[in-house]
């Protein structure tokens, strides 16, 4: 999954010139989900479904992540997933 990420990181400064304060945000957004599914004992993160991005926003809630940011975690892990 690493290298997907960082496939991804170079897709959004090559391809979509986004600035390097995005990427950087994408990045510890990607990565903290990427440690959530680690946990899980999930390696592909193609087998993401519904239920698990569920308990991920659980798991954001418990930590005690404002609403308003969960926004901010969400739309790149979106768009990493392509969802």
């Amino acid at each position: 999954m690493k290298d997907n990420i960082e496939k991804f990181l170079k897709y959004l400064k090559y391809e979509k010139n986004y600035s390097e304060h995005t990427i950087i945000g994408y990045e510890n957004h990607i990565n903290l989900f990427y440690k959530f599914i680690k946990s899980k004992g999930i390696d592909n993160y193609k087998t993401v479904d519904y239920s698990i991005i569920r308990n991920y926003i659980n798991y954001l809630y418990k930590m005690k992540y404002s609403s308003k940011v969960y926004v901010t975690i969400l739309v790149p892990l979106g768009r990493f997933l392509n969802i």
